[in-house]
């Protein structure tokens, strides 16, 4: 999830009302990340937090997971609502495992590499982490 800029209403990039489980999320830019009403009780994990006027507020529960994340993403033209991860992004290979997840917004698999990204979008360059080796091919038992 990728929730940025949102100013109107009460600004929240989302108002959760019951039990919900978000992960690898980006809350950037919002009047306020995320409101909990009261009896909602909301797991977060992977989340990367910038810019919000407020992270949370509300009198429901909200469980932050120990992955957060307090940079800017870094993300390719925000300003152009281009909301992919660019280059050196503190979000690339630093979510958590979210198998169910094995796509991104843009159709691209997830991960791209060794490690989640956080975000709706994940990086394709591989990251830092990413090492790819290929290996030439032996063949046995042919000859005359």
């Amino acid at each position: 999830n990728t929730l940025a800029n949102n100013s109107g209403g009460d600004g929240s990039g989302i108002r959760v009302g019951g039990d919900v489980t978000l992960t690898n999320s980006i809350f950037f830019g919002n009047a306020v990340g995320v409101n909990a009403y009261a009896g909602s009780v909301v797991h977060m994990d992977g989340t990367l937090w910038h810019a919000n006027g407020q992270n949370t507020t509300g009198d429901g529960t909200i469980h932050l997971g120990p992955v957060n994340v307090y940079q800017d993403p870094l993300f390719v033209d925000a300003g152009r609502g281009d909301f992919h991860l660019g280059a050196g992004s503190p979000a690339i290979d630093a979510g958590v495992a979210a198998p169910v997840a094995r796509q991104d917004a843009g159709g691209n698999p997830r991960p791209d590499c060794v490690a989640w990204d956080i975000g709706a979008y994940e990086a394709q360059s591989g990251g830092a982490s990413c090492r790819r080796m290929y290996l030439p091919a032996v063949l046995r038992g042919v000859g005359p």
